[in-house]
């Protein structure tokens, strides 16, 4: 070709290129405006919504979050599945104030019980650096492709599932911590009976210190009997037939100072209401682990009675096992309330049975509470 040919044709050459590199860089960000700001003690979303031709007949809108922008792409699975609705509000204690977060919106479809992100906005890169002030930045998504599998694929093909367990978040106090995560829409019933919530020191997880199971359809837990300014590692999984499996991200975390219980500061008031809140609860004592277990109407829970080692010098230490205590003894007394309250008409003949014999007189040990409030005793007298 000549070069009189080539600059005759020079103009439709580049146009070509300019549409070819619009076609391959365009990504589904069609939801515009997404945005997040604190309302009280609520994080809440808004984003415009979709025209009726967008939105295509969409079976709703979903939202994800993250520590990550890996978190937040389109093979990922959403913390919150909406009906057509543009705002969304949520806890927002999750959520610490100058930390970055990175939040997406979507449509999505539901194709065999299965929920499928389509349509996505950009990520919002954001930060909250101060009260009702953010640091927020657009980034476009490089999500990858998805090829959905038809109805017929094998469901002997490890393929069939994701099988992984996804973001856990942490809510760390200062003798315990509330963990939540997403429930697993991908998979059926009879894949799984549960999740299991593994605590440990060790980022590799050498040493479990407590693991908890519950069954499928809860989202949160409790761990208690942390140590104040202590470091853990925490991971969720899923469980089946006493089988672990499709464990997710390890998120650390480390426990604040000891907050006292006495009301009178805004720390204490709060806490003394996330305190309230019921979750499933594991109660590892620092080392000796509780056992819990979940049924679809009680949790029963049996507490540990080896005494950790602790620096009775360390007077916040002293404090915190205290707490841990007299919340051992509380959970026994609401037990046994529980306990009693079933018997029904057959407990006043107990009591009359037993109020002649104590657990110490009859055996010559004492009982779990004796040696409780025994130890509560001991501590705190050396405070």
């Amino acid at each position: 070709m000549s070069h009189s040919s080539f600059t005759s044709l020079k103009p439709f050459f580049l146009l070509f290129i300019a549409s070819f590199f619009v076609l391959s860089t365009t990504h589904a960000a069609d939801i515009q405006n997404l945005k997040v700001v604190r309302s009280d003690s609520q994080l809440l979303f808004t984003w415009d919504g979709l025209s009726d031709a967008d939105y295509d007949n969409a079976d709703g809108y979903a939202v994800v979050w993250g520590d990550f922008t890996s978190d937040v792409l389109k093979n990922k699975y959403a913390k919150q599945y909406l009906n057509n609705v543009t705002s969304l509000s949520v806890r927002g204690a999750e959520f610490k104030r100058r930390t970055t977060y990175y939040f997406r919106v979507f449509t999505y479809d539901i194709e065999d019980g299965r929920n499928i992100l389509k349509s996505g906005s950009q990520i919002l890169k954001w930060k909250e650096t101060d009260y009702d002030v953010y640091e927020t930045e657009s980034i476009v998504p490089n999500d990858p492709v998805i090829i959905n599998s038809s109805s017929s694929t094998s469901s002997n093909s490890d393929d069939a599932i994701d099988w992984d367990f996804g973001v856990i978040r942490v809510l760390e106090l200062d003798n315990f911590a509330d963990v939540s995560w997403s429930v697993h829409t991908r998979m059926a019933k009879s894949d799984y009976d549960g999740f299991a919530i593994e605590v440990s020191k060790d980022s590799s997880f050498n040493e479990i210190t407590g693991t908890l199971k519950t069954e499928r359809g809860k989202i949160r837990a409790r761990i208690e009997g942390l140590t104040p300014n202590t470091q853990y590692y925490v991971r969720g999984s899923f469980h089946k037939d006493d089988t672990l499996f499709g464990a997710g991200e390890t998120k650390d975390f480390k426990t604040i100072g000891t907050i006292a219980r006495d009301g009178k500061s805004i720390a204490s008031r709060n806490l003394a209401k996330i305190e309230k809140r019921k979750y499933v609860t594991l109660n590892i004592s620092d080392g000796s682990t509780s056992a819990s277990s979940n049924t679809s109407s009680t949790t029963t829970t049996s507490t540990s009675t080896n005494t950790p080692s602790i620096n009775t010098n360390d007077k916040d230490a002293v404090r915190a096992r205290i707490t841990a205590i007299e919340k051992q003894i509380s959970t026994l007394q609401s037990e046994l309330r529980t306990l009693k309250a079933k018997l029904g008409g057959s407990v006043s003949t107990r009591r009359s049975t037993t109020a002649r014999t104590t657990p110490s007189q009859s055996t010559g040990r004492l009982s779990i509470r004796e040696r409780l409030a025994e130890r509560l005793a001991k501590l705190r007298a050396k405070q």
